[in-house]
Parts: C-alpha cells; sequence; structure tokens
C-alpha cells in the first residue's frame, strides 16, 4: 500500500440528513481514485496512480476517505463506477466493488463512461475550471459541509502540473470542439471516444442542473455529448479517420446519427497521450484546426459529477446486469489485426 498523506488529526463533522451523499470511484487506468460528494458538489478525493494492486487499495482508500470526512458506509445513498472501458481486470475490480456496496447497504448504484469522466475532466482543465473542492464555499451547501470540505487528493507517483493547462480564449468561443480520450491498450491501440462541446459552461453547473430539464442531444440548449461512442481503436488509422469526420460536415452526419454541430475549431487528446505522442503529431501536421494535448488521468469527483443527474432522474443500474464496458474492436479492425498478428499481407 502506498504512503498517502491525509489530515485526520481532527476528524469533521458533516450533516448528513440529506438523500444526496453517495461515492464515486474508477479503477479502468492506473489511476485509482475514490471521491465523496454531495448533491454533485464534491467533499473529498482521494487517488494514487500504479499500474497495479488496485485490488489491494481500492477499498483501504474508501475507508480511508469516508474516515477523513468523518463518515460511515452507512451514510452513503449511492455508489458510482466507472464502468470502463479500459484494463480488463482493472474495470472489474470497480464494477465489483460498486455493486458490493450496493447490495450490502441497500443503496442506488450507478455506472457512468471512464473514458467520458476523463474526458470531462480534460476539458475542465482547457477551460481553466478548478477542482470542485476549491468550490464548495461558493455553493449553497450546509455551513457543517463548507467548513470541513477538504482535497484529500495525493498523487505519489505522477506530476499532475499539467492540470493547469488552460487553454487561452477556449471560455470565450461558442463553436464546437472535440475531446478525445486515450487509455493505452496496448500494440498500437486505445480506449477511445470523441466527446463534443460547444457554447459557453461551467461544467459543475451544467451537470447539476440537467436534473431539471429532460435534455437531449438534438435540443438547442444542449453542450456537452458523446459524439463517437467508447470502443477499442487502431490509433493510427482511427485519428486518421477523425482527421477526415472532423473536416466533412455530411460523413459527420451519417456517421453519429446526431444533429450538426458544426465543424470543431479545436480538437484536444487528454488521458494517456505519452503513448501516442507520433500519432497525435502526425494528426496535428495533417488536420488545419487547433490540436492540444493535456495528459489528464481519470478523477473520481469526474465520475460523480457525470453520475448526479442519472441519479437523479432515476437512471440506475440494476444490480445483478451490470457489467463492465470492455469495448471490442470494429469488426474490420479486428480483422486486420488477426492477419497482422499471423503475419498475412
Amino acid at each position: 500500500m502506498m504512503d498517502m498523506d491525509i489530515d485526520t488529526t481532527e476528524t469533521p463533522k458533516i450533516n448528513i440528513n440529506s438523500k444526496g451523499l453517495y461515492l464515486a470511484m474508477d479503477t479502468s487506468t492506473s489511476s485509482l481514485t475514490v471521491a465523496v460528494l454531495k448533491n454533485g458538489h464534491l467533499l473529498g478525493e482521494l487517488s494514487t496512480y500504479a499500474e497495479r494492486n488496485h485490488s489491494i487499495g481500492l477499498l483501504p482508500n474508501i475507508q480511508q476517505l469516508l474516515t477523513s470526512l468523518g463518515l460511515k458506509p452507512k451514510d452513503l445513498k449511492a455508489v458510482v463506477s466507472g464502468k470502463g472501458p479500459g484494463s480488463y481486470t482493472g474495470v472489474r475490480i470497480g464494477v465489483s466493488t460498486a455493486k458490493t456496496f450496493a447490495w450490502s447497504l441497500g443503496i442506488d448504484l450507478i455506472g457512468v463512461s471512464s473514458l467520458e469522466a476523463m474526458a470531462l475532466g480534460g476539458r475542465r482543465v482547457a477551460a481553466g475550471e478548478p477542482d470542485m473542492i476549491h468550490l464548495i464555499k461558493g455553493n449553497d451547501l450546509t455551513q457543517d459541509i463548507k467548513d470541513t470540505a477538504q482535497d484529500t487528493t495525493k498523487d505519489t507517483t505522477k506530476d499532475t502540473t499539467q492540470d493547469s493547462k488552460q487553454i487561452d480564449g477556449w471560455t470565450d468561443s461558442v463553436k464546437s470542439k472535440w475531446i478525445i480520450p486515450l487509455v493505452d491498450a496496448r500494440r498500437g491501440q486505445a480506449f477511445t471516444g470523441v466527446y463534443e462541446e460547444r457554447n459557453i459552461w461551467n461544467a459543475i453547473e451544467y451537470m447539476v442542473n440537467r436534473i431539471n430539464d429532460n435534455e437531449n442531444d438534438t435540443q438547442e440548449f444542449s453542450k456537452w455529448r458523446t459524439f463517437i461512442p467508447d470502443s477499442i481503436r487502431v490509433v493510427e488509422p482511427w485519428l486518421e479517420q477523425v482527421a477526415i469526420l472532423a473536416d466533412d460536415a455530411q460523413l459527420r452526419r451519417k456517421v453519429s446519427g446526431l444533429v450538426e454541430w458544426g465543424a470543431p475549431e479545436h480538437v484536444v487528446f487528454v488521458g494517456e497521450t505519452d503513448s501516442f505522442e507520433a500519432q497525435i503529431s502526425q494528426f496535428a501536421e495533417n488536420w488545419s484546426g487547433t490540436v492540444t494535448v493535456i495528459p489528464h488521468l481519470i478523477k473520481a469527483q469526474n465520475i460523480g459529477l457525470l453520475a448526479y443527474p442519472l441519479w437523479q432522474k432515476g437512471e440506475l443500474q440494476e444490480l445483478h446486469t451490470f457489467a463492465p464496458n470492455y469495448a471490442q474492436l470494429p469488426e474490420a479492425e479486428a480483422k486486420l489485426q488477426a492477419k497482422v498478428g499471423k503475419g498475412e499481407e
């Protein structure tokens, strides 16, 4: 177990007279991250980074975070897990743990895309939004929560200074932008998707307020959506396809099936970008728009932020059928990979 510094010398007392207290977690990548939120707002987060040992570290981290906030598992009203795609073993750990919490405590279970959480986190960095923990005192929460909210994040192996990589002019433009998360799936492949945003918005306010409407991707006021769903792709040809899509409105409509938001003016790659530096550089040379790289890893606060409107709308997971999204390689690419593996031309 890694050493993590959390100040618990004076255990805070939190008002739990609300159904809004919930636990979020994700273990789909090298980031083992857990957070406690109330009504969509972060109370505390604990993240560690390692390639292995998520099965060993997850429960102690949850207990450590709850203790630091003066909470017990019985205080929780819901649990949410990132459902992948990502590491096969890693995704199973988070989903299985969340299901165990939901079953043993009799609480609601929610699942969200791990890649969407990664993309949303990168988008928040690009827009210059601080982590939610820094906004607690500006929200209409009970006074004891405002007084005791704390950031318990401890990154023990990685430099996270890239999280301050705000993009100049991001919040001044209402045009479409694409955020592309990348999680290394080995052999030149990545778990990836395309997420699209437009207009000017604050992620926390937007997600919390989505419970007040029946918004869908075709409505005028939508600001964030899945443009191409999560999958596993061979990165080099995939990025060639993305460049073509970005410049072809008719093809965008055909591929996504969504109402057109216009060509993206900016593409941001987030996540495990170091593994695909050459492919991203080639994409930037081939495409005429602006390209930015933000190596932002998954944070549980963004898992929780995505889950909140789902929870409030009653879009829950069924305990016995909730399963990870392992993602499958598109058929044509799978056949190509098989030929390459056999040495065929």
